[in-house]
């Protein structure tokens, strides 16, 4: 194996922080025509003769000086010079080059190697939410379509001019001050949007919010405009309204949808797309604000205060903070679009840093506090839900779908022998039993102990019947009120998708954020 003189510098792939930095290795003959950087490459470790994946950062000269690298800023023609002069000695050689797909871009680079700092962790862990695992059938299939594309589009280029692109016009934001958002995307602006609390109905019959058509009217207005936009969403529900609405007005085949719960071939061939050197439309959850994206123009955050936009995992960044890093990288436009704004927003608001932008026409709900309707009559008391609220929900059934929602999904408050029905107490203190989860042995409120005399087929309330309990006794306790108004109800929880209702009158009982979309043209949300 001979060598070229040429230095590789790696970063390896391990959450282990002693190797959270760059390490040389010699690059042989046969390596040097495809060790570029961004690559996957194997390399040797010192014992063992263990070998392990890393990412290719930069190519040295046998002076040291550097001749490719990701670490130049964007826009630099003249690389660092003398920046690898500081090693001396033999060095191991690339065990090999995995693929010739550089799938590590300089701006997604500098991104993990920032927010790794920023949050005190390792850049091998962020590199881990914006690269998927290799397919190889795939990235085959995506590298040879790359040459049959390059030859053909080098023959286009000597036959025509590249055609310059537009910025878009105003009339895709109706609902708010004219030109606001345009000239925000035009001057890369940062901003706090305030949603429109509206259902839209699209031309396929499909009904999504007014927020999801605000995001996709702004992503394809940075598409026409030739520069790319990620849109990053909480959880799949948004993804598939927001989808629904980039399938009307984005341009055909410019969205790329990154999400976790694709098949890897399909999550990997809608990475290796955002590669190519094309404006696209990246949607994804909180990992997609780490996709490589080809001239960046916009990121697009939706409800930045839910959650599920926190990283669970090392170095647990959130969405919103990666993504104002790399705004401060790329430069491009940043917007929180919500109904309301979160703590972090609201402080970045006030310093100053972040814009605003609210529609012409505020639109608030209509509340009613029942509690202050309370009839004298004690039967009237005791129903689940206040006779106004049912005279407004009865009236809605002629209109839509009406969403009924309870705080949580129920409890099994008491446990009981089914067959006295009297109440199972513990046998040391009297104390009532309950279930911890619902594989748990029976234990007692008061002391603890577990009553491992009682068996769950035993008990009535058990955590397969409890759990639901409260959901259940409130569509016991007011179908036969609906039942000559609406048809047959659905229950929607953690376990059961929201879907997509149609006109005719059905009543829905719900919970937290299965709160399913009626399709109400124009209206606000379904009454609660």
């Amino acid at each position: 194996m001979g060598r070229t003189g040429l230095v590789a510098r790696v970063l390896i792939e391990s959450t282990l922080p002693q190797l959270d930095h760059l390490f040389d290795y010699g690059i042989p003959d046969e390596l040097a025509a495809a060790a570029r950087p961004g690559v996957r490459v194997r390399v040797p470790l010192r014992s063992a003769g263990r070998v392990a994946d890393a990412y290719l950062i930069e190519v040295l000269d046998a002076g040291g000086s550097v001749v490719s690298t990701l670490n130049a800023p964007a826009g630099d023609t003249e690389p660092p010079k003398g920046a690898g002069a500081d090693f001396h000695g033999a060095l191991s050689p690339i065990e090999a080059i995995v693929s010739a797909a550089p799938v590590l871009t300089a701006e997604v680079w500098r991104l993990a190697r920032r927010v790794a700092d920023r949050a005190a962790g390792n850049a091998s862990d962020v590199l881990r939410l914006a690269i998927p695992p290799r397919a190889v059938r795939v990235e085959k299939a995506w590298l040879a379509a790359q040459e049959q594309d390059a030859g053909e589009q080098a023959a286009q280029d000597q036959a025509e001019p590249d055609s310059e692109t537009e910025p878009a016009s105003a009339s895709g934001f109706p609902d708010y001050p004219a030109g606001l958002l345009d000239a925000a995307l035009a001057e890369q602006k940062r901003l706090s949007v305030a949603a429109v609390p509206a259902l839209v109905a699209l031309p396929d019959g499909r009904t999504v919010g007014h927020w999801a058509t605000t995001m996709a009217e702004l992503a394809a207005a940075t598409v026409r405009s030739g520069r790319s936009a990620i849109l990053c969403v909480p959880d799949y529900r948004d993804q598939d309204q927001l989808q629904a609405a980039l399938d009307v007005c984005a341009p055909a085949g410019t969205v790329s949808r990154v999400d976790a719960r694709q098949p890897n071939p399909e999550r990997y061939r809608a990475f290796l797309s955002c590669l190519e050197p094309t404006p696209r439309i990246i949607l994804g959850n909180r990992s997609a604000v780490y996709a490589p994206a080809h001239n960046l123009g916009a990121i697009l955050l939706w409800d930045d205060g839910d959650p599920l936009h926190s990283e669970p995992l090392s170095p647990y960044v959130n969405a919103r903070d990666a993504a104002l890093v790399r705004q401060a990288l790329s430069g491009c436009a940043l917007m929180f679009v919500g109904y309301t704004r979160s703590v972090p927003v609201q402080r970045l608001l006030e310093l100053g840093f972040l814009g605003e932008a609210h529609p012409l026409s505020p639109r608030h709900p209509r509340v009613i506090p029942t509690e202050f309707q309370l009839s004298p009559d004690r039967q009237e008391r005791t129903n689940r839900i206040p006779s106004a609220a049912w005279q407004v929900a009865r009236a809605a059934l002629a209109e839509g779908p009406v969403l009924v929602q309870v705080a949580s999904p129920g409890y099994a408050p008491t446990l009981a022998c089914q067959t006295c029905k009297k109440s199972a107490r513990c046998t040391h203190c009297q104390g009532p039993l309950a279930l911890a989860s619902a594989n748990a042995v029976p234990s007692c409120r008061w002391c603890g102990k577990l009553a491992a005399g009682w068996s769950l087929p035993a008990l009535r309330g058990h955590v397969p019947a409890g759990r639901v309990a409260r959901n259940r006794a409130h569509r016991r306790g007011t179908g036969p009120r609906f039942s000559r108004l609406a048809r047959p109800r659905r229950r929607r929880g953690a376990s059961a998708a929201a879907d997509r209702g149609g006109p005719r009158p059905r009543r829905r009982d719900a919970r937290g954020r299965a709160d399913p979309r009626g399709r109400l043209p124009g209206d606000p949300p379904p009454r609660r």
